[in-house]
């Protein structure tokens, strides 16, 4: 029988690795909301050349009538009579309960009640839009916005 043969791995190097004097900044990660909320607006949004070429197009149909900045999207159509420009009232609540979950999910705020949003927007449609709404003068040359609301099925 031979001798075993034992074989040695060489000696890994002993050289330092570079290392930076200069401390990292710290910083917290905000934690990702992960919350699977069902959203009140389904609606497929337009692009911006879509809505300022749909703004165009009712303000030359509309001359003069006053328009309610934000809610643009949510447009359905004109009274003839009187060319005031018609919102989709449902449309507008959807969009307002979902901007302000957005808001609070952004905030980390856990949501258990979706309806309390719908709520809000509500009281901000009938105090603050239709409340301004209302203080307008019957000016027939700048027509008054209308909110059209449907009967609940």
């Amino acid at each position: 029988m031979g001798k075993a043969t034992k074989t040695v791995k060489a000696p890994r190097s002993q050289k330092k690795k570079a290392t930076s004097k200069v401390v990292p900044n710290v910083f917290v990660i905000p934690t990702i909301p992960n919350q699977a909320i069902e959203k009140f607006d389904e609606s497929p949004r337009m692009t911006k050349k879509e809505l300022k070429g749909f703004i165009k197009m009712v303000e030359a149909q509309c001359k003069g009538a006053i328009m309610i900045n934000g809610y643009e999207e949510n447009i359905i159509g004109f009274d003839y009579n009187s060319n005031a420009i018609i919102y989709d009232g449902d449309e507008m609540l959807n969009y307002m309960a979902d901007d302000y979950m957005a808001e609070d999910i952004a905030d980390g705020v856990e949501i258990d009640d979706t309806l309390e949003y719908y709520e809000q927007a509500t009281d901000y449609l009938n105090f603050n839009i239709s409340g301004g709404i209302d203080c307008l003068g019957n000016d027939p040359e700048r027509p008054r916005p209308i909110i059209l609301m449907r009967f609940p099925k």
